[in-house]
């Protein structure tokens, strides 16, 4: 089944089982059909690292002539040496098809250069002399393939390209979409599910909402957003303000007496600026000396940074400011650390969100109306907007680490003090609206999939009524039937109910253990229906942070005149590397062997086939010339008649109006 993740700005990524087709990186997303401990078929796309075999299938085929010629001629006294010869060749050649492999794979797994892992290779018969492999090991540098990639883009691109990579693929395996929250991502899935539902009626595409790791970053932006403080233009001015200018930096150290600088701020990471804010809040008595001395020793930079550092620190409670968005994050932060993870995280996500919507709202609603909202859904109908349902400003708790920056700065007039909570209970207010906009637990599968949990597995109530949920949506969107649903409801109290699986479960380590290895182990043969419920909800996506990482890992692939489609293919190696372990850990098997062995002529064959396109594509260009040099030919044939005709009526106007006088 195919995940298709796209990315901010309409950047889009896909993701085929575990492998990365193009656009964006793999995630935990795994397929029925490869699942629970098996994600990844090894797709060891090696045709990309091309080799020179010349003078290998010389010795191959000179080694196989002498072993006929031995093994017809009578006179040989030795029938069994052709056999030993040619049997010595042959593992000869695997061994050196195997060594050939093992540096391909830790050239891509390292983001090695090809032409540089092959300059290599021919050093090994002068480290290994007498080695047969090392003087035998060739490795050449061809690349081939192309691809297309997106940058800022409108739904209809979006699509286009969807059908483009997706036009080898059953439509029908399409499971879910996840992205992040921006609107053109949203209208593509819209209209994806419309045109999926023209084809077929009864394919429904499942939906889990928004990436939960973007929905928290966008909600810690948008409370940022909501204060009107200029907080984060201060992190990244202070930053900025020192980065490669060695004279103000000696500056700083000269007033502060201190080397320890500003870090950067990730204006799209931010719930990952903890460290930043941290920073921030230690230097800052360091970052006024340096504005106050730069201002007696008149050496005031003149660059924007400068300025809005100088105006920031002026605010007596931009400390404050500081330790109570450092509050905020330490609380979001955890989810992002966690669900960061390849593991299948679905069955969490519910919980997890649960948790922190109601720990922020606890800072602003009173206490009666969260305990009323006992479920997840109740607390998504809480209105914020009612004063009825919130505490008064003045009773908004600030939390310990501002109150102790607040007792650091001289005291502030009341009507400040007001505004700056005012401005907190903004914030989380912000807060909380943006993961309910668009939070995954507003999607009843999102809370059904917790019946996975091994926490809610344990409980005899919980844990049937959440698989309920789950249930309902499958066999309402046709993914299973409803027999299919009876089935692997009872099978799931079945296997819950076991003492055995009971103390795995309780045993459950989360950061240690994955779900789609304990569930296959607690269920048996007979609970085919609960497996196959199982794999469904193991397989959708839990955010899109291994896209992100995606891109980072390709920014390292990059090198000069990479076609795209080498850099995909680099990706799928690179994922199998990893999914192995290591490149040791690779089991290398007799098809890759052959795989490689036939690289070349796939490369000769692909070659001849790009050259075909090229030259239809040339040829439709020369048409397209040819027609417009036609079509400009008789425009200037048909201007030059009008004009004539034009002139020609002219003169006969004249001849008209001479006669009639």
């Amino acid at each position: 089944m195919l995940t298709l993740l796209t990315g901010t700005k309409g950047s889009v990524g896909l993701v085929e089982v575990s492998d990365l087709l193009a656009f964006g990186s793999r995630s935990s997303h795994t397929t029925p059909e490869t699942f629970l401990g098996q994600r990844q078929k090894t797709r060891t796309s090696l045709a990309h690292v091309r080799r020179r075999e010349e003078a290998l299938c010389a010795a191959t085929n000179a080694s196989a002539k002498c072993s006929e010629d031995r093994t017809v001629a009578p006179e040989d006294p030795a029938p069994t040496t052709s056999v030993k010869t040619s049997m010595s060749g042959f593992l000869l050649k695997s061994a050196v098809t195997k060594a050939e492999k093992i540096c391909c794979l830790n050239a891509v797994a390292t983001h090695g250069s090809f032409r540089l892992t092959a300059a290599s290779a021919s050093l090994f018969p002068l480290m290994f002399p007498g080695c047969e492999v090392a003087e035998k090991l060739h490795l050449g540098k061809d690349k081939y393939l192309t691809s297309c990639f997106l940058g800022h883009t409108y739904a209809e691109d979006l699509a286009s390209a969807f059908r483009k990579a997706t036009e080898e693929l059953k439509q029908a395996k399409i499971l879910e979409v996840s992205m992040d929250g921006p609107n053109v991502n949203m209208k593509f899935l819209r209209s994806l599910k419309e045109e999926l539902k023209e084809l077929d009626e009864s394919h429904n595409i499942l939906d889990i909402g928004s990436c939960g790791l973007h929905v928290l970053n966008g909600a810690y932006k948008a409370g940022h957003a909501a204060t009107g403080w200029d907080v984060m233009g201060f992190l990244r001015s202070s930053y900025n303000l020192f980065k490669c200018v060695p004279a103000r930096r000696a500056d700083y150290v000269t007033f502060t007496e201190s080397a320890l600088f500003p870090l950067k701020f990730c204006a799209v990471r931010w719930l990952e600026n903890g460290k930043v804010i941290t920073r921030a809040l230690e230097l800052l008595p360091n970052l006024v000396k340096f504005v106050g001395g730069s201002v007696k020793a008149k050496k005031q930079p003149t660059c924007s940074s400068y300025s809005a550092v100088a105006n920031a620190v002026r605010d007596q409670l931009l400390s404050v400011k500081l330790a109570f968005m450092l509050s905020i994050c330490e609380e979001l932060e955890p989810f992002s650390a966690e669900f960061q993870a390849d593991n299948p995280m679905v069955p969490f996500l519910s919980t997890a969100l649960h948790n922190i919507l109601r720990s922020l709202l606890a800072r602003i609603v009173k206490k009666e109306v969260l305990v009323a909202a006992d479920t997840p859904t109740k607390l998504l109908k809480i209105d914020l907007e009612k004063l009825e349902n919130c505490i008064p400003v003045p009773a908004f708790d600030i939390g310990f680490a501002a109150k102790n920056e607040l007792r650091k700065v001289p005291k502030m007039p009341q009507l400040t003090l007001h505004q700056f909570k005012k401005d907190c209970v903004s914030f989380v207010k912000a807060c909380c609206q943006k993961v309910v906009e668009r939070s995954p637990l507003k999607y009843k599968l999102t809370r059904g999939a917790s019946c996975l949990d091994p926490i809610f597995a344990l409980s005899p109530e919980a844990g049937p009524k959440r698989l309920t949920l789950a249930l309902q949506v499958l066999s309402e969107q046709q993914w299973i039937t409803g027999l299919q649903a009876e089935r692997a409801h009872r099978s799931y109290i079945e296997v819950c109910s076991s003492s055995l699986n009971k103390k795995k479960l309780k045993n459950f380590d989360r950061k240690e253990q994955r779900l789609d290895v304990l569930w296959p182990d607690l269920c048996s043969h007979n609970h085919k229906e609960l497996l196959s419920f199982i794999k469904i909800i193991l397989c959708l996506s839990h955010g899109n942070a291994a896209v992100e990482r995606g891109f980072s890992v390709n920014k390292e692939c990059l090198v000069k005149n990479l076609k795209e489609d080498s850099l995909i293919a680099q990706r799928l190696v690179h994922d199998a590397v990893l999914a192995a372990g290591d490149v040791e850990k690779v089991l290398i098997t007799d098809k890759m062997q052959q795989m490689v062995r036939n690289s070349y002529s796939v490369f000769r064959e692909e070659l001849q086939k790009k050259k075909a396109e090229r030259r239809v594509e040339s040829g439709v260009q020369k048409n397209k010339k040819r027609v417009a040099a036609l079509v400009k030919e008789l425009e200037e044939k048909k201007r030059r008649l009008l004009s004539d005709s034009l002139t020609e009526a002219s003169l006969l106007q004249e001849k008209i109006d001479a006669l009639k006088k």
